[in-house]
């Protein structure tokens, strides 16, 4: 075998010496940023034969042969290859942050002009990141940092070079490794740890985003919805850490060529395989459940493919709360895939393509008998990219297609005294599909423009008996409805600079179309100002609006606890566009190497939303929903300490949020006025240690009361409303605590990681239950005083400790 190699090296050589005997030529130019058109210093630039058998000679004055060459591009961003043969060549440029681009070049006998290429912005990979001494030949697709930088201040420098806003938010691996989060690494939950980001509950990883109701927060994997991103019933993240490749938050004003809907956008990206050219893995165990990830690249990244799976567990969840002994026989299940593959087509034309399923599931025995109380709840999420070079200009065309459905048994009963409950299935089911491209130019310069389309049709359907007052159904007739809405948009954006300081972005976006065809055109909007006072301050301001077209409807179980998950409707008939008007301005300042504060002040104004009816009185026959508007404003600040041994966040948000429907105006029930934030990490060789504070004010609540049940003798119910969001429940604050201990052997990293929640072990009384109960959750005789003005709160979670193992094979 060694002597065939040899043989077949001889004749590559020979014949390469004879099909190209001139060695001269050089191909050189530069790599920018194709958004801003900044030279991109340390970007790995590798030059190879088109057809990958030719040979190169090594750097001048050496006479080794090599199969590929690689050069760093200077501090301007320029690179140079020299003493090349005639032929054709492959250049591949990578630099951590963005995407790689490869491009196909001719060497003739006057040689080549030289070539600028523009980098696209790719979100920072969650991958564990080295730093080393530089290795020109290293590859960064492998997670190492070969540029000396730290991946934190990496991930920072991106998203100011991509983004104009001050409060834009990227998290990368250390955030969501430092935060300290129940169960292991969670991004959703990672995110609650910056300001004007609030949980719903410790129990819950569902975010509340400076006072936006869950289902004004739209998070997007790939650019396609994801409508329950969420596992184990709202617990944990629907999406597993090891798939994601970055995230951004995008709390207010946006560009529009993001596109998509929500007060806010949670901008998650799926990974590409890294590996050059070997397998890796990685598998995670602990009491909450298990994950396992395996991905295989070619050594020249021009294909790869990546899958992960995860099973989590439920019995970990709270089970003592007062009202709970009837599902005390619970049981949960979920699971989620996601898939990953790239191929490189040549000639710049690169296909992308990710997948995604979850499905999760609850079981409980019911107070009622022994028959279950079943919910289950999936979603199927998949997409296709194709990027190509069009002339002067870059093409880029995806087609997604989202899908979700949930299912619940619910008991109800006939209007007659002593009725026996039976169960009555509720199902609700939301379908996506998309198909949209982008068109900018290859080679940016200061003023760059870029244009896009998107075609998007959307399907909702609703079924059962979704209006209740909690588990008590009562003579709620089954109840139907469908609804589609297509429309198309066009947008195009351009960012302009002026002179060396601002920076000025502006887009349009118009919708058109509708449940019956063109019912309207929708105009749509951005614009941005960045300011940069100094290489370390920048003052932004900027203004947007957004359009949605579907909107959630939660079941109002009793005030503010455990929730079925969102159904969703679509725009049309009676249910409006939503549309959100945001603006903002605010401060960015690195006050040390590694050091960044910022402040920032919003205002939203929300319009065409939808919301349960707030009037006080009755909770039976009332409508499914009335419209609803909302204001808010708020100011957020905080101080970043990104590198050395320690490194830390705290954050201070204020928050106030006023909803008005059916001609009352009350608190907006996600608003809570202030919170603070405190995260801090220390770093010990193989040990790191965390830790998180959270404190935050009560959520708002409304409360119910009993009343006789309609048509019944004396029986009780929590049927009653009172004023909208006219209490709040108690204040809430969390200490956790984590450590990790990670050991090397080999290529293989073995990670053991411990944990706990709300180590000080307050109440956090963070659900509403009812009022009128006792203490000891008896409840009394309607024409009883006795506990009536009595408010019952629970702790879904009160200390839970977590432990684990990973493993990671490189």
């Amino acid at each position: 075998m060694h002597l065939v190699s040899s043989f077949l090296i001889a004749v590559a050589i020979a014949g390469a010496a004879a099909q190209q005997p001139a060695f001269g030529g050089t191909i050189n130019g530069s790599v920018i940023d194709a958004t801003t058109a900044t030279p991109l210093a340390g970007a790995l630039v590798t030059l190879a034969p088109a057809n990958g058998f030719g040979v190169l000679l090594d750097t001048p004055g050496t006479s080794s042969l090599t199969l590929a060459r690689t050069v760093t591009t200077s501090a301007a961003g320029k690179y140079r290859f020299t003493d090349l043969p005639i032929g054709a060549f492959r250049l591949r440029i990578q630099r951590m942050g963005y995407e790689p681009a490869t491009i196909d070049v001719r060497l003739g006998d006057a040689g080549t002009p030289a070539l600028s290429i523009g980098l696209v912005v790719l979100p920072v990979r969650l991958r564990p990141v080295e730093v080393r001494a530089h290795d020109s030949h290293s590859s960064l697709n492998d997670g190492t940092n070969t540029l000396g930088e730290d991946p934190r201040l990496a991930a920072v420098r991106t998203r100011q070079a991509a983004f104009l806003s001050t409060d834009a938010r990227e998290l990368t691996l250390q955030d969501v490794a430092e935060s300290a989060t129940l169960g292991g690494s969670d991004v959703l939950r990672s995110l609650q740890r910056l300001p004007g980001v609030a949980p719903f509950d410790d129990w819950s990883a569902k975010l509340w985003v400076r006072g936006n109701r869950w289902d004004h927060n739209r998070l997007y994997f790939d650019g396609v919805p994801l409508f329950d991103p969420l596992g184990v019933l709202g617990r944990t993240s629907g999406v597993s850490t090891a798939a994601i490749g970055g995230a951004f938050l995008h709390p207010g004003v946006r560009p529009v060529s993001l596109g998509g809907e929500g007060a806010t956008q949670i901008d998650v990206q799926s990974r590409p395989a890294s590996g050059n050219g070997a397998w890796r893995g990685s598998a995670e165990l602990s009491q909450f459940g298990a994950g396992a990830s395996v991905e295989r690249a070619r050594s020249d990244n021009s294909a790869g493919f990546l899958v992960t799976a995860q099973q989590s567990l439920g019995h970990w969840l709270p089970r003592d709360g007062a009202f709970s002994e009837a599902l005390s026989e619970r049981s949960y299940r979920d699971a989620q895939a996601t898939v990953r593959g790239d191929l490189d087509l040549g000639g710049g034309r690169r296909l992308a393509t990710s997948g995604l399923v979850t499905r999760d599931a609850r079981i409980g025995v019911s107070q009622f008998g022994s028959d279950a109380t079943n919910q289950e709840w999936a979603n199927a999420l998949g997409r296709v990219t194709f990027t190509t070079p069009l002339g002067p200009f870059a093409m880029a065309n995806t087609l997604g297609a989202s899908s979700f459905e949930s299912s619940s048994n619910r008991w109800i009963t006939v209007p007659a005294a002593g009725a026996t409950p039976t169960l009555s299935p509720v199902t609700s089911n939301v379908d996506y599909l998309t198909f949209g491209g982008r068109v900018a130019a290859r080679l940016p310069t200061d003023n760059v423009t870029t244009f896009g389309y998107d075609v998007i049709a959307q399907r909702t359907s609703i079924q059962g008996t979704h209006k209740s007052p909690g588990e008590d159904d009562l003579a709620l007739a089954v109840a139907a409805r469908a609804d589609a809405l297509t429309y198309g948009s066009l947008w195009a954006e351009r960012r302009s600079a002026l002179g060396d300081r601002i920076t000025i972005e502006s887009g349009l976006r118009l919708d058109a179309g509708g449940s019956h065809g063109l019912d309207a055109v929708r105009p749509a909007g951005s614009m941005q100002a960045l300011l940069a006072l100094s290489p370390n301050t920048r003052v932004s301001g900027g203004v947007s609006r957004v359009h949605q077209y579907v909107q959630g409807i939660d079941a109002p179980a009793l005030g503010q606890g455990q929730t079925l998950p969102t159904s969703w409707l679509v725009s049309g008939g009676d249910v409006p566009v939503m549309s959100i008007d945001n603006v903002m301005a605010g401060v960015e300042q690195w006050v040390s190497t590694g050091v960044l504060v910022a402040a920032n002040v919003y205002a939203r104004r929300t319009t065409g939303a939808i919301a349960d009816d707030p009037t006080p009185g009755s909770l039976f026959q009332r409508p499914l929903f009335v419209n609803a508007s909302e204001v808010a404003r708020g100011a957020e600040v905080s101080a970043r300490k990104l590198t050395g041994p320690a490194t830390a966040i705290v954050a201070y948000s204020y928050g106030n949020g006023t909803m008005h429907a059916s001609g009352l105006s009350f608190p907006s029930p996600a608003t809570r006025t202030h919170a603070f934030d405190a995260v801090m990490s220390i770093h010990l060789g193989s040990v790191n240690l965390g830790s998180a504070y959270m404190l935050t004010s009560g959520a708002p609540f409304t409360r119910m009361v009993d009343s006789p049940a309609p048509g019944s003798s004396g029986a009780v119910l929590p049927t009653v409303r009172e004023a909208p969001n006219a209490q709040r429940l108690p204040a809430y604050s969390s200490l956790d605590v984590s450590i990790d201990y990670t050991r090397v052997i080999r290529n293989v990293r073995l990670i053991a990681f411990a944990g706990a929640q709300n180590m000080l072990g307050r109440s956090n009384a963070t659900w509403y239950e009812v009022s009128g109960y006792c203490e000891n959750g008896s409840r009394p005789p309607v024409a009883s005083a006795q506990c009536r003005d009595h408010d019952v709160f629970d702790a879904p979670v009160k200390l839970v400790p977590t432990i684990g193992l990973r493993l990671v094979v490189r």
